[in-house]
């Protein structure tokens, strides 16, 4: 039996489960990237209508 066939396939097998995860972290950390980006965008929204929704309030209530 060629000991060192066995040898360069764990070896292999364990270089590119290590590659997947460094990749899988990789993506992880981008898309965790775009939720905090879409988060910041729906807060200002909100923001942006909670403050017109207010204007509106305060305009009806002087009746201007």
């Amino acid at each position: 039996m060629d000991y060192n066939l066995i040898f360069y396939f764990g070896t292999a097998l364990i270089v590119f489960g290590f590659a997947l995860f460094l990749y899988s972290e990789m993506k992880e950390r981008e898309l965790d990237i775009k939720l905090f980006e879409l988060e910041q965008k729906i807060r200002e929204e909100l923001n942006k209508w909670n403050f017109a929704k207010d204007r509106i309030a305060i305009l009806t209530i002087l009746k201007i």
